[in-house]
C-alpha cells in the first residue's frame, strides 16, 4: 500500500462508516464507486449536476471521455473513484443534488476531508455558502481539530475564515505547534515554514499587547493639566495589570487569556464623549476611534493573522501583515 492509499484509508477510518449504496437521483444516469474495500460506496448520480459544478467533472463527463458516453436513466453509466473517500462524496453529492439530508454540522476532519475531495475536482465555488456554514459550525479548540479546520478553510479558499483559525491558533493555544505536523491531514497542506510563522506571530503579539498596555498605563492630560484625571480610571488599570503580567507571566499566559483580563481592565465610557478639563475652559475627546481598546486589539490581530497567501507562498506577505 503506497503512502497516499494509506492516508486515504486513514482518513475513512475517521468518518462514519457509510451505506452500501444510495440514490442520490433514483433517476440517475451514473453510478459512482467511490472508495476502496469496505469503505466501497454506491452513489447514484445526474451527470449533470456533477458536471454543472465543476470544470473536472465537466471534462471527466464530457463527449470527449469514455465516462461521457452512452449515458441514460436505462442503463446508467458506472464510473469508478477508487482513491476518494466514500463519506466526504457522499456528502457532496448531496449537496450538488440539493438534498435536505446535508448535515449541519460535521467533525473537523470531516470537514478536512470533504474540502480535500472539492480541492480535487474543483468544487470550491459549488460549495462555498454550504462550507462557508460549515466552518462557522466548528467551534473546536483543540490543537488537531484547530488544523483540520485551517485545512479545509484552505481547500475552500475562504480567507476570512482562514484567517480566524489562525489567530485562534495564536490565541487560544499556547503550547508548540508539533502536532500540527505530526498529523496526517495537517501536514500534507500546511508546511513546516507556516508553522515558523504561526509561532513567529504568537509571540509578536505578545510583545504587542505589552506595549499597548505599557503605552495605555503612562497616563497624560494633553493639556498638561495636573489636576485633570481625564483618562486616569483606564490608565490605573492598566498600571495594576500591567504590573502582574511580568516577563514569564507574559510568556506563559494563553493569550485569549490576557485578552480577556485587558478587556476587564478597560474603562472607557467616560472617554467616548467630549468633556471640560478640570479647573479649565478646554475640552478632551472623544476618544478618537484609532484609541479604543476594541481598534488597537483589532490591529494588533491583524499584524498576528497568517493569510493564505502566506501559506501558500511560502514566505510572509509583510506588506499586507506589517511585519
Amino acid at each position: 500500500m503506497d503512502a497516499a492509499t494509506s492516508e486515504t484509508t486513514s482518513a475513512v477510518k475517521d468518518l462514519p462508516a457509510p451505506v452500501t449504496g444510495q440514490d442520490i437521483a433514483p433517476d440517475g444516469d451514473m453510478v459512482l464507486f467511490v472508495g476502496r474495500e469496505k469503505a466501497r460506496l454506491m452513489l447514484r448520480v445526474q451527470f449533470q449536476c456533477l458536471r454543472a459544478a465543476s470544470k473536472v467533472f465537466g471534462s471527466m463527463f464530457g463527449p470527449n471521455w469514455s465516462e461521457g458516453q452512452v449515458l441514460s436513466p436505462n442503463c446508467p453509466r458506472e464510473v469508478p473513484l477508487d482513491d476518494d473517500n466514500a463519506s466526504a462524496m457522499h456528502t457532496i453529492c448531496l449537496v450538488l443534488h440539493h438534498h435536505a439530508e446535508v448535515p449541519e454540522v460535521l467533525t473537523a476532519r470531516e470537514l478536512a476531508t470533504i474540502a480535500v475531495a472539492s480541492d480535487k475536482y474543483d468544487l470550491a465555488v459549488a460549495l462555498r455558502h454550504v462550507s462557508t456554514f460549515w466552518l462557522k459550525q466548528d467551534k473546536s479548540f483543540g490543537l488537531v481539530e484547530m488544523g483540520h479546520r485551517l485545512v479545509a478553510a484552505l481547500l475552500f479558499n475562504n480567507s476570512t475564515i482562514f484567517e480566524g483559525c489562525t489567530t485562534d491558533l495564536i490565541t487560544y493555544w499556547n503550547d508548540s505547534y508539533q502536532s500540527l505536523l505530526d498529523d496526517d491531514m495537517t501536514r500534507q497542506f500546511i508546511s513546516f515554514d507556516a508553522m515558523y510563522q504561526l509561532e513567529r506571530r504568537r509571540i509578536q503579539m505578545r510583545l504587542d499587547l505589552a506595549d499597548f498596555l505599557k503605552t495605555a498605563s503612562i497616563w497624560r492630560c494633553p493639556h498638561d493639566n495636573k489636576k485633570c484625571t481625564w483618562g486616569q480610571k483606564r490608565s490605573d488599570a492598566y498600571s495594576t495589570l500591567m504590573a502582574g503580567l511580568d516577563g514569564s507571566r507574559l510568556l506563559r499566559s494563553q493569550i485569549s487569556a490576557i485578552i480577556d483580563d485587558m478587556e476587564g481592565a478597560t474603562f472607557e465610557e467616560d472617554l467616548r464623549q467630549r468633556t471640560l478639563c478640570a479647573g479649565g475652559y478646554l475640552t478632551h475627546g472623544p476618544l478618537a476611534a484609532t484609541e479604543t481598546f476594541e481598534a488597537k486589539l483589532a490591529a494588533i490581530k491583524k499584524r498576528a493573522t497568517l493569510c493564505m497567501n502566506c501559506v501558500r507562498g511560502g514566505k510572509h506577505c509583510g506588506a499586507q501583515h506589517g511585519c
